[in-house]
């Protein structure tokens, strides 16, 4: 049996406060979308930081949610792209 037809696309902002999750189909329409609230800690004055456990839960909680919006199967998922605007960066191995 064939597998489900790769025709979506999932891309992911994270940015300083919010992690946006859009669904989009192969004529760019948006087919499903989910905004996260990232929590932001303040460890020192002029310093701010993200927990990385804490964003990765945002992340998924995002994904999962646009693509549950847009009545989706993950296997029909051709790719998910990530964009963010920072000078730092932390490796997940889920």
């Amino acid at each position: 049996m064939a597998g489900a037809a790769k025709n979506f696309v999932v891309s992911v902002d994270i940015g300083t406060t919010n992690i946006k999750a859009c669904v989009y189909d192969k004529l760019g329409k948006i087919r499903g979308e989910s905004l996260e609230k990232i929590i932001l800690e303040y460890p020192r004055p002029g310093w701010s930081e993200i927990d990385d456990e804490h964003l990765w839960e945002r992340f998924q909680t995002s994904v999962k949610r646009a693509v549950g919006e847009s009545h989706i199967g993950f296997d029909e998922i051709a790719c998910l792209g990530v964009a963010t605007q920072r000078g730092t960066f932390t490796t997940w191995n889920k």
